[in-house]
């Protein structure tokens, strides 16, 4: 099981299952080497980040916390959209 997934998330993806989630995880070794395992996991790659061993994937939560207990998974999350600021008001 991965060390470094949040237990509130994954107590989130066991509360339902079968909810579509977007997540990144990170791997063991370049990142390329483990896109047809996650298809198999019924999981679709949407980026591969191959200097960060970082992968965006899109599917089941129930495939995300079978996924969680491969040996080659460091980490997993919740994939969130980024905002940034462009002005600030003091």
């Amino acid at each position: 099981m991965s060390e470094g997934t949040s237990p509130k998330l994954l107590g989130r993806l066991r509360h339902d299952p079968d909810r579509h989630v977007d997540i990144i995880v990170t791997v063991k070794g370049d990142p390329r080497h483990y896109e047809s395992r996650l298809r198999a996991f019924n999981l679709e790659v949407k980026r591969t980040f191959t200097l960060t061993q970082k992968l965006a994937l899109s599917g089941p939560a129930r495939s995300v916390i079978a996924l969680n207990n491969q040996s080659w998974v460091t980490k997993v999350e919740e994939d969130k959209p980024v905002q940034a600021v462009d002005e600030l008001d003091f």
